[in-house]
């Protein structure tokens, strides 16, 4: 991740025309309007999520985004009703904790409810008011 963080950062000092040593962040932010790396792992998985639940996902993608409405036992939850989807158990084993099919149904329960209710053609709707979103998590020093 560092080496990603490294290369992002000279980028944005090469476009800018700052110097090595320069401070670079804000001009990342508020310039460049690029997101900071959690936030954009975070935008790059809540987006895969979105188009799997929107049917645009291959079929294999689209087994493992399974809402819990969907579900016999958990349709009459609160959450079936907030657009949550099946977060599966995994034991504590890393490559199991970062499979998409656990980290994009907890990514994107973690997005606000007006966001996961938007119609399935608006996707530069979705995806603009995504980045907006992580924006004020950035800003918050919050993760999804």
């Amino acid at each position: 991740m560092e080496k990603l963080r490294r290369v992002h950062r000279d980028a944005a000092r090469l476009i800018g025309g700052f110097r090595k040593f320069y401070h670079i962040s804000h001009y990342m932010q508020d310039v460049l309007h690029w997101l900071p790396f959690p936030q954009r792992i975070s935008y790059r998985i809540a987006s895969l999520v979105w188009r799997c639940l929107s049917g645009w996902a291959p079929s294999y993608m689209r087994e493992l985004c399974c809402p819990l409405s969907s579900c016999a036992g958990r349709r009459t939850l609160r959450s079936a009703a907030h657009g949550n989807l099946v977060v599966p158990f995994s034991r504590s084993a890393t490559m199991q904790t970062r499979s998409l099919s656990v980290v994009g149904p907890k990514t994107w329960n973690g997005l606000p409810v007006d966001l996961r209710h938007l119609p399935n053609g608006a996707c530069s709707q979705f995806h603009h008011h995504l980045k907006t979103v992580l924006f004020r998590f950035s800003l918050r020093r919050e993760r999804l």
